[in-house]
């Protein structure tokens, strides 16, 4: 008879291109039995996993999605979950439907921030960018135990809703690093790389505009989002749109034999909301396990990291010329330049790192609520 907890997980996105959630699942499900519910919106190919149920959304994007994606979390676990079941809210856009079910069966509920969900700069307008505030501000103090993926996050949250968030952040796991196998994919001998999502305030144009003053190398970007076909489209107005190249999203496996092959990385957000700001992207890590050095704004938590190990160039803005300054230095030294610092940093700000704090999160047996949290 199988005794082991269950831990129910929801996530608006798609698991099979969530690199925090795959890793957080690989750690849970060594020592619980795990169901995620998830919409799926992206025709990516992959292999199938029993623990995953998915639906496809009448919706695709606003309001009604939002609206859609939380009443079918709340009606699953309302139906699939029992009193010894643990939520897992991930963002908090699937936090009020876990909070509901709390509070209908007593559950223990668990949230991981991946962000400042209210301080998002996408999120101009004011009555929604409220309604977020709202709920961050009434459910994140109501929960049983939270993580985020920052110091800088913890901080914030501490300062704003009086709640102390554990730090799991967002590394990469260094056993997938090995033994990556080749790509298909046929790339430049030399290329700069920018892998994620394709959004605003991600630095991909001026990344682009950048590419005017870099020689004898090429920008490659991976990824979907919003922006995509602006970019495809501003690329077509450029005299030098032959250093430009754009793959569609790719599943983790697959970027990471791309990866590892890249003269550097780049993760050069606008710093002006405060959820950029305080974040700790997880690509600047990926780049440090394949050993390739990175080109990056100055994150609040980034500095800790370039203090230790000398990885590659940090700049104060994004604007195309600074930005080319930083690529054609990092070229002129050479990626085997880093090489050394490289591997000392990948030994450390790995995931396997972070497994043991993360499972410690859901042992409730030795778990005491701290009373100073529920203030």
């Amino acid at each position: 008879m199988n005794d082991r907890k269950k831990i129910f997980i929801s996530l608006n996105g798609n698991f099979y291109t969530d690199q925090r959630l795959l890793k957080v699942v690989k750690t849970l499900e060594n020592e619980f039995e795990i169901c995620l519910f998830s919409k799926s919106i992206e025709n990516l190919s992959r292999n199938n996993h029993n623990k995953i149920i998915e639906y496809r959304p009448y919706f695709l994007s606003g309001f009604f999605s939002i609206v859609e994606f939380n009443l079918r979390v709340f009606i699953f676990l309302l139906c699939k979950t029992n009193k010894e079941s643990i939520l897992l809210s991930n963002d908090l856009d699937t936090l009020l439907p876990n909070y509901l079910l709390k509070l209908l069966k007593n559950n223990k509920l668990v949230f991981d921030s991946h962000e400042i969900f209210s301080e998002l700069p996408y999120i101009r307008n004011n009555f929604v960018k409220n309604v977020w505030k709202f709920l961050e501000k009434n459910l994140i103090p109501k929960v049983d135990k939270f993580y985020t993926v920052s110091e800088s996050y913890a901080v914030w949250f501490e300062e704003n809703y009086h709640k102390k968030a554990e730090v799991i952040s967002n590394f990469p796991l260094q056993s997938d690093y090995l033994n990556v196998g080749k790509t298909s994919y046929i790339l430049p001998e030399k290329f700069i790389l920018y892998q994620g999502y394709v959004s605003e305030f991600r630095g991909l144009e001026k990344a682009m505009f950048a590419m005017e003053f870099v020689e004898n190398c090429k920008l490659v970007i991976i990824g979907n989002g919003p922006i995509l076909q602006n970019l495809v489209e501003l690329k077509e107005n450029l005299t030098w749109k032959e250093k430009i190249i754009f793959i569609e999203k790719l599943l983790p496996e697959e970027l990471r034999k791309i990866t590892h092959l890249a003269e550097m990385g780049l993760s050069i957000e606008d710093l002006h909301s405060e959820s950029f700001k305080r974040t700790l992207p997880n690509k600047i890590f990926d780049y440090i396990q394949a050993e390739v050095p990175v080109v990056c704004s100055n994150f609040n938590d980034i500095s800790s990291v370039f203090q230790q190990f000398n990885i590659g160039e940090i700049i104060e803005n994004n604007d195309p010329k600074t930005l080319a300054n930083a690529i054609n230095n990092l070229l002129l030294k050479g990626k085997k330049f880093y090489s050394d610092d490289l591997q000392k940093a990948k030994k450390i700000y790995n995931w396997e790192n972070q497994e043991d704090k993360l499972l410690e999160i859901f042992n409730f047996e030795k778990w005491k609520p701290n009373l100073h949290n529920e203030k």
